[in-house]
C-alpha cells in the first residue's frame, strides 16, 4: 500500500528539528500538526502550500502525495510555475534604466548586480537557499585563446550568503560553469551524485543541484551564469526557460569587446579552491608592481588595465601549478 501524505509527514515531524521548521514555517502550534498527521483535521489551502515551502527536500514527493487527496493544488502549483516563469516587465524597465543611467566603468558591475539580487529573490523567495554568480572569461594574451574563466560577481541566501566575497576562484574545464561556457549550451544536473560523478572536482558544501549557462551574443561569449540549489531536482523546464531568460538580459552588462568567439575558448584545468587560495591572495601586490613599473617607465597604466594584466599573471600561476 502506498504511503499518504500523512504518514510522511508523520515520519519528517518525528525528527524534532524538522518539526519545530514546521511549525514555524507554517506558524501554527504542535497540535494542530498532530491533528493533520492523524487525519482529524485537514490544514487549509494556504497551508498547504506552505506546507511544500517548508520542506524543499520532500517537495517533490509531498506534491504528489497531496494531490492524490487535493486535486485542485496540482492545477495551481502548475499555474504558479507559469506565472513565475516569466521575468516581471517592470524589472525589464529597471534594468534599461540603469543601464542608461550608471556611468559606463560602473555599468557592468551594477547591472549584473542588480540582475543576480533578481534571480535570487525570482528562484529562491523562501530563501531555502541559493548561490548565484557570474564567472567570466580571462582575457588571453594576444593571439591567444580564452584558457580560464574568473567569478565576478555573486549573491547567495543561507547557507551562502556571503560565499562569494570568501571564495574567488578560477574556473576551467573541470567546472560545471566551464563546461557550460565550452559547450555553448546550458547544463544542469539534478542530484549532487550527478555533480559528483560528473564534475567531482567541482564541489560546494551543501549543493544537490546546480545550472550554468553561457552568457551568449550570437556566436560568442563573456563567460557564464552559474546557479546552486540546496534542493534535489530543483531545475524544472519552467526554471531552466526562466534563467535562460535572465542570461540573455546579462548580454547588457558587457561591452561587446568582452566577448569572445566558441571557437577561442579552449579551457585548461584549474587546481582545486583550496590550492588557489595561496596565489589569489597576492592579487593586489600584482597590481601594485605594475602600478609602480609603469610608473618607473614613464608608462600611462589604469588601474584596470594592471588588474587585467596582475590576472593574467595569477592565471599563468595557476597552470603552472598543475604542471
Amino acid at each position: 500500500m502506498e504511503m499518504t501524505w500523512r504518514e510522511l509527514l508523520r515520519n519528517i515531524a518525528s525528527d524534532p528539528l524538522e518539526q519545530q521548521k514546521i511549525l514555524d514555517s507554517l506558524n501554527i502550534n504542535a497540535m494542530t500538526l498532530k491533528r493533520w498527521i492523524n487525519g482529524e483535521t485537514n490544514p487549509r489551502p494556504q497551508n498547504l502550500r506552505l506546507l511544500l515551502n517548508a520542506l524543499p527536500q520532500h517537495r517533490k514527493q509531498l506534491l504528489l502525495l497531496l494531490t492524490m487527496e487535493f486535486p485542485f493544488l496540482s492545477q495551481e502549483i502548475s499555474l504558479q510555475e507559469e506565472q513565475n516563469a516569466l521575468i516581471p516587465t517592470a524589472f525589464y524597465e529597471q534594468v534599461m534604466s540603469t543601464y542608461v543611467g550608471v556611468s559606463q566603468h560602473m555599468r557592468s558591475a551594477t547591472v549584473s548586480s542588480l540582475i543576480l539580487q533578481q534571480i535570487l529573490k525570482h528562484l529562491d523567495p523562501d530563501l531555502n537557499g541559493m548561490l548565484v554568480y557570474v564567472a567570466q572569461c580571462v582575457p588571453p594574451a594576444k593571439g591567444q585563446k580564452v584558457r580560464s574563466l574568473r567569478m565576478m560577481s555573486g549573491n547567495g541566501t543561507a547557507p551562502w550568503s556571503t560565499y562569494v566575497e570568501y571564495h574567488p576562484q578560477f574556473f576551467g574545464a573541470e567546472s560545471l560553469v566551464g563546461y557550460a561556457v565550452s559547450s555553448g549550451h546550458l547544463t544542469a544536473l539534478q542530484t549532487q551524485d550527478e555533480i559528483q560523478r560528473i564534475f567531482p572536482y567541482d564541489q560546494i558544501d551543501d549543493v544537490r543541484s546546480a545550472a550554468a549557462s553561457p552568457i551568449l551574443l550570437a556566436n560568442q561569449t563573456v563567460g557564464a551564469i552559474y546557479i546552486a540549489s540546496t534542493q534535489v531536482d530543483f531545475f524544472s523546464h519552467a526554471h531552466l526557460s526562466l534563467i535562460q531568460k535572465y542570461v540573455e538580459l546579462m548580454c547588457l552588462a558587457f561591452d561587446k569587446n568582452e566577448f569572445y568567439l566558441l571557437s577561442d575558448i579552449s579551457l585548461g584545468v584549474m587546481p582545486l579552491r583550496e590550492q588557489q587560495l595561496p596565489v589569489l591572495i597576492t592579487f593586489q601586490s600584482h597590481v601594485t608592481q605594475q602600478i609602480v613599473l609603469a610608473a618607473r617607465e614613464n608608462r600611462t597604466l589604469t588601474r584596470l588595465q594592471a588588474e587585467k594584466i596582475a590576472w593574467q599573471e595569477l592565471e599563468e600561476k595557476l597552470f603552472h601549478h598543475m604542471k
